[in-house]
């Protein structure tokens, strides 16, 4: 895991260990909104009948999320689920960087301007608004928030949550890796 330094970082950001060896790993945090999503990821946005954006899914990176209904989880109320049953689907993040290089050129300003711009006209009106704005949905797929409380549960029920000498689980007040050596 890799934080920013007591002086902050430059961005504001922190990053998060997902993946060790291949396998998902999960942080836990007394607070529920640090604890990480296992595993490595991707988005798929879906769109309504209208062409409107209606909600993105972040789901497990070999999850198919290519046809049939897809339910989502909202992470920091999991009684909030919707599904998800429009056919038009796109997957929102491609690679960029790969070993250290790019792997593609990166487009021209005006492109990623007219890009922005096309994508904002997608978003319907309830959601630009100034005053009382809709909240965009975006949540968990019902797969990914699955392993993510298997992985949990796994910790916390097999007595490993207040195993300060291993560094794995949780204790109180005290934000621990899983999976990670």
């Amino acid at each position: 895991m890799t934080g920013a330094g007591a002086g902050g970082g430059a961005l504001g950001g922190i990053y998060k260990m997902v993946e060790h060896n291949g396998e998902p790993t999960i942080k836990l945090s007394s607070n529920p909104e640090k604890t990480t999503n296992p595993g490595l990821k991707k988005i798929v946005r879906f769109y309504d009948r209208e062409g409107l954006m209606e909600a993105d899914a972040v789901a497990a990176e070999d999850e198919d999320l290519s046809g049939g209904g897809v339910w989502i989880v909202d992470p920091t109320n999991p009684l909030r689920r919707k599904k998800l049953t429009s056919p038009h689907r796109v997957e929102l993040l491609e690679p960029v960087v790969g070993s250290g290089a790019p792997v593609r050129a990166f487009p021209p300003l005006e492109e990623i301007r007219n890009r922005r711009r096309e994508q904002l006209a997608h978003l319907h009106e309830s959601y630009k608004r100034l005053h009382n704005p809709h909240e965009y949905k975006v949540g968990l797929s019902l797969g990914l928030w699955r392993r993510k409380e298997r992985m949990i549960a796994d910790i916390i029920g097999n007595g490993r949550g207040n195993d300060r000498d291993n560094g794995r689980g949780t204790d109180r007040g005290a934000d621990r890796e899983e999976g990670a050596p």
